[in-house]
């Protein structure tokens, strides 16, 4: 009967210093935003707050004076009475995390200091953090997806450099190249073909709409259909006799139209074809859309433009193509390009002018090697500090030079 006397005094006197406190009022702990509950070192409930009287689901009047073992789930239980045994002297924490619960908790346990309590008490804090445990799996399956993906633009950007030629130039024939994707992959694509036994010399560029990956899978379905077509020649000698330059051009870009139209990506792509015989000079192009290339003359100095029109390929299944030919002379230069070398813009919002690189193509041509040098440094630095929207690519071919 002491004892039991003994035990009502003290939590009597417990309760008056509780209610007294200036940290644990019966104001603050009621309006905190998270789980409030006092504890002793049994864990028997001597102060809890509503949000603690709805976790654990039960009216005050059966939760007060009870231990926080009984109440709680064996996987919490286990943990708060481990922690209360080891009378922790700083704050100890732990969550829910890693368990199946549907509410996720983190606890701070934190031993009362006042020199008024007669025994230790401990105030257990829980916050919920449902929503930021959700909101961190949402987040992590995003950069997992995103990483994904980032994955698969390094692969697909791998796999577009190895479209760019790496073939032996015949003799006679000299070619530099400027390659500048805005993003990881490109739209554009340029390529080239050396048939030995015809002494022919094929080369193509393209720009498909738009950049990234979709337009740089394009580049690699339009490499696979100009190609397979090249081998077709290769393979029958008879095909290759019955055609004339133009028309085998005009296969090339019919074997690209009908393989962008079965991708049915909604995309498009302008290309440019050109075939040198070269040993005579003479060359056969076909325009299915693209930007009019360049042809400095040697003999002159004058910068003209190789003038030919056609389809766009990737519209229609009867795109309507014109073949033309010129005769190219030593010395001459032929410059293909992509349209971004004149619609990027610099930090000004100006674009490349025309005639200043038609100017200093002219002055410039003699030296392919040095052409291409100083091209790469004014596109560079029409580049600085701006945001770069499209690929530029520039392929330079002297003849017999």
């Amino acid at each position: 009967m002491k004892e039991t006397n003994h035990d009502l005094i003290a939590t009597h006197e417990i309760i008056r210093v509780l209610e007294t406190s200036l940290y644990f009022s019966r104001n603050i702990i009621d309006h905190q935003p998270d789980i409030l509950i006092i504890t002793d070192q049994e864990s028997r409930i001597y102060r809890i707050n509503h949000h603690g009287v709805a976790f654990l689901g039960k009216p005050k009047t059966e939760i007060l004076g009870r231990e926080l073992d009984e109440l709680c789930a064996s996987t919490v239980r286990k943990r708060f009475k481990d922690i209360l045994k080891g009378d922790p002297r700083v704050t100890a924490s732990f969550s829910n995390e890693d368990q199946d619960d549907d509410i996720k908790i983190y606890w701070q346990i934190t031993r009362l200091v006042d020199e008024h309590l007669k025994m230790p008490l401990y105030l257990i804090k829980g916050t919920d953090t449902t929503e930021l445990h959700y909101a961190y799996k949402k987040m992590e399956a995003i950069n997992s997806e995103k990483q994904r993906i980032e994955d698969e633009i390094k692969k697909a950007k791998i796999i577009q450099e190895t479209l760019l030629p790496d073939a032996t130039l015949p003799q006679g024939i000299k070619l530099e190249s400027i390659f500048i994707p805005a993003a990881e992959t490109s739209g554009d694509w340029f390529g080239y073909h050396y048939d030995e036994p015809y002494d022919i010399f094929n080369v193509y560029v393209g720009d498909v709409t738009g950049h990234g990956l979709s337009s740089a899978l394009l580049t690699g379905v339009v490499y696979g259909a100009v190609y397979s077509t090249e081998q077709m020649f290769n393979d029958h000698k008879d095909l290759f006799s019955k055609y004339s330059q133009a028309e085998r051009l005009a296969l090339l870009a019919s074997a690209a139209n009908s393989m962008i139209l079965k991708a049915d990506a909604r995309l498009s792509m302008t290309m440019f074809f050109l075939s040198i015989e070269v040993k005579t000079g003479k060359t056969c192009f076909l325009n299915a859309g693209h930007r009019l290339p360049f042809l400095y003359k040697s003999s002159t100095g004058e910068l003209t433009r190789i003038r030919g029109g056609g389809d766009v390929l990737g519209f229609s299944d009867e795109p309507r193509f014109e073949g033309n030919e010129f005769i190219m002379e030593p010395g001459d230069v032929i410059v293909l390009y992509t349209d971004g070398l004149f619609e990027n813009k610099d930090k000004d919002g100006n674009v490349l002018k025309e005639k200043f690189m038609r100017q200093h193509i002219a002055k410039h041509a003699h030296n392919l090697s040095g052409l291409r040098t100083s091209c790469m440094e004014i596109i560079e630095a029409q580049g600085k500090d701006a945001v770069v929207d499209d690929d530029v690519a520039m392929i330079f071919i002297s003849y017999k030079a």
